[in-house]
Order: structure tokens, then sequence, then C-alpha cells
């Protein structure tokens, strides 16, 4: 959640609108649904606190790819008309909180 919270401040610095989070649709979910101007953005966070598990953005596999691709086509229908891109954040976590972000603003495609 700590991790979720400094990507949404900084998606919100970088003058995007926050949509949704946690949105839960179908069988699955969305950490952040942003408007980037006008593109809406399917943001997947994954944040750590140390590196033993390997660096956040190593989390995104294939399969959530494929899983996001879905929810963002079932999405489609909240937003018709729009563009939609699939977005990534990285989040370490030092201790006392202080965040390190990561954003990749096209991280993946949502057709494919």
């Amino acid at each position: 959640r700590a991790g979720e919270e400094a990507v949404a401040r900084r998606l919100q610095a970088e003058g995007c609108r926050i949509l949704d989070r946690n949105l839960r649709i179908g069988r699955g979910e969305i950490d952040i649904v942003a408007d980037d101007e006008g593109v809406v953005a399917v943001v997947e966070v994954k944040t750590r606190r140390g590196s033993a598990m390997g660096m956040p953005h190593e989390a995104v596999t294939g399969a959530k790819m494929r899983q996001l691709r879905r929810l963002g086509r079932m999405l489609a229908t909240r937003h018709p008309g729009r563009r939609r891109r699939g977005a990534g954040a990285g989040g370490s976590l030092a201790p006392g909180g202080a965040a390190r972000i990561r954003y990749w603003k096209n991280a993946f495609t949502m057709t494919g």
C-alpha cells in the first residue's frame, strides 16, 4: 500500500488524474487507473523493501501482462473511445518509509 500511495502521489505531481485505485474488475485487480493527458493508463505497482526478492519490475511476468491486457479491455467499456496504455511502477522502500519510485510510462502494450 505504501508503494501504491507513493506512485499515486508521483503521478499526480506529473499532472495525471487518478481515476481508480485497486479497481476490482472481472476476476482481477488494477492497482491504479490514471488519466494521463487523455490516455487511460493501467498501472501495475510492485514494491520491495530490499533486493532479496529481485527488482520490483521483475515481478511483472508475461502472465501478469496478459491479465492486465484482459482487464484493460474490460476497462474500455468504462472509458469508451479512449486510448489505453500499460504502465508500470517499481518502488523501493527504505527503512522509515521513504520511497524511491521508477515509472515506466509505456511498460507494455495493451494489445498482443
